[in-house]
């Protein structure tokens, strides 16, 4: 019952980890199309 609560808990955070590194990298690429199209 232990182990099961506690996968569950790292499926919830590698989610949300997921998530952070999916918002930084369209973050980078809509920061580079600005720079690109106002150079």
């Amino acid at each position: 019952m232990q182990l099961k609560d506690e996968m569950k808990e790292k499926m919830v955070w590698k989610r949300a980890y997921t998530l952070v590194i999916l918002l930084n990298i369209l973050y980078i690429l809509v920061f580079y199309y600005i720079m690109i199209t106002n150079a």
